[in-house]
């Protein structure tokens, strides 16, 4: 495992999981994304009142058989499958009995942890309350066949298009109730992430400063908004670029977990992929 520390709070850790720990980890993801998008399958969908991108998404309230509960979003954003587990009790089976320990032990968590739990006003605790969110992101078609029924597969007909792109996730701020400190570990196949600041490009200030204790809402020419959104008429100015390995995890801490966007860039031919993100609180 090799440490990377970057700007703003961002780190990079290189080989978090090693090669066998990972083929456990992300089959063991794959078939929880798969439990779950089937037990949703008849459930009624219910509109998200609040979410990190500006769509309308829709959710279905899953109880799995383990006892956890889930809201799942079969297709988010630009057509990823998104699962949240907001209370993490009991905290899903990922194949590694301990990884919720190694991801609380990574350096400067602990610290962000008891430095922001402050800021908000909430008491200082020895256990670490939980939250996950588990990505999954279609590899990329480009056949170039008709449609077929029986099989499921699409494709457009044209290798060049979107449907040769692996879905990416847009430019985003996670909702403070996701926690303190963010975990992103990736599974499957690589994937570029891409860190930056709101810049005007209108001539209007841009929220890119966030308080915890403020409920994430920032003053915007006097209204309230949302800070978990790009700021209309701004532009994101990117300061990191990360390539993830299958395995490899990027700790987010201070200002890249409050004030900095992210994204995950699509991705021309790319495979399946997963991604697993611990919010701690």
């Amino acid at each position: 495992m090799r440490l990377h520390q970057l700007a703003d709070g961002l780190l990079h850790v290189s080989g978090f999981l090693t090669a066998s720990e990972h083929t456990l980890v992300f089959e063991q993801a794959r078939r929880l994304s798969d439990a779950v998008s089937v037990a949703s399958r008849d459930l009624p969908r219910n509109v998200s009142p609040l979410h990190n991108i500006q769509t309308r998404e829709e959710y279905a309230s899953v109880q799995l058989s383990s006892g956890a509960s889930c809201d799942h979003f079969e297709r988010y954003a630009d057509g990823h499958r998104l699962t949240y587990f907001r209370q993490c009790k009991p905290f899903p089976d990922l194949g590694l009995p301990d990884i919720q320990l190694r991801v609380a032990s990574l350096p400067g968590i602990d610290a962000a942890l008891r430095h922001d739990r402050e800021r908000a006003g909430k008491a200082q605790q020895s256990l670490v309350s939980w939250r996950l969110t588990l990505n999954r992101y279609p590899p990329a078609r480009t056949s170039t066949l008709p449609e077929s029924p029986r099989s499921g597969t699409f494709s457009s007909g044209n290798a060049g298009s979107l449907d040769a792109t692996r879905p990416g996730f847009p430019w985003h701020r996670d909702l403070r109730a996701n926690g303190a400190v963010s975990v992103i570990v990736g599974l499957g196949s690589p994937t570029s992430l891409e860190f930056g600041d709101e810049v005007p490009s209108d001539g209007h200030a841009c929220c890119n400063r966030r308080d915890v204790s403020s409920l994430g809402k920032c003053l915007r020419n006097g209204e309230p908004r949302q800070l978990e959104h790009v700021s209309p008429g701004c532009e994101v100015l990117v300061r990191e670029e990360v390539r993830l390995a299958p395995g490899d995890a990027v700790a987010l801490t201070g200002r890249a977990r409050w004030e900095m966007l992210h994204r995950v860039v699509p991705e021309l031919h790319g495979r399946l992929r997963l991604s697993l993100v611990f919010g701690l609180w």
